[in-house]
């Protein structure tokens, strides 16, 4: 069984024991499913946890480079997830903004219309939800969901952000 000693110390916070106590119920149900998903909501937090534990560790001098790259209309064709990175592939603005940020970014995190804030290897789903279809309110909690998730993962106001994509997506990123 799972113990909350188990947990990163930087969550216990938030890891209850119910949710403690539901991931071993689920175990010892042979509940996959809900075992899983309970166990990888666990995981992200770990690997957030000591993904920013790393960036302290290797950080230089300077605030840290953070890049936004907005995911695309066009995708791969595909009826299986896939990284994100290679879902959006078939755009040429999307391989682009992609390498730059790669190349002068410390962290490179995709933000996608409809998952918001992705990691470039998280496996995605096609799909096809436009930004620009949403209202202004829906737009407006979009980029507030975008900001909390940077915030979750790590990401400061002492950060540089860079934000490589089109106007609408930059306009309510600023």
């Amino acid at each position: 069984p799972l113990k909350l000693d188990q947990v990163c110390p930087a969550f216990k916070s938030y890891v209850s024991p119910e949710m403690i106590a539901f991931i071993n119920r689920c175990t010892a149900e042979k509940n996959a499913d809900k075992y899983q998903s309970a166990a990888a909501a666990l995981e992200g937090w770990n690997v957030a946890f000591e993904k920013q534990t790393a960036f302290v560790a290797e950080r230089k001098t300077g605030p840290m480079k953070i890049g936004l790259v907005s995911c695309s209309r066009r995708k791969v064709a595909s009826d299986r997830p896939m990284p994100a990175r290679e879902l959006y592939s078939a755009s040429p603005d999307f391989q682009r903004w992609l390498r730059w940020s790669e190349k002068h970014c410390d962290e490179t995190f995709i933000i996608s219309g409809k998952y918001g804030l992705v990691e470039t290897g998280q496996y995605l789903p096609n799909y096809n939800v436009d930004l620009r279809h949403y209202q202004t309110e829906g737009q407006e909690a979009w980029a507030r969901f975008i900001v909390h998730a940077m915030l979750n993962q790590g990401v400061s106001s002492s950060c540089e952000v860079h934000i490589c994509a089109d106007s609408l997506y930059r306009s309510l990123l600023q």
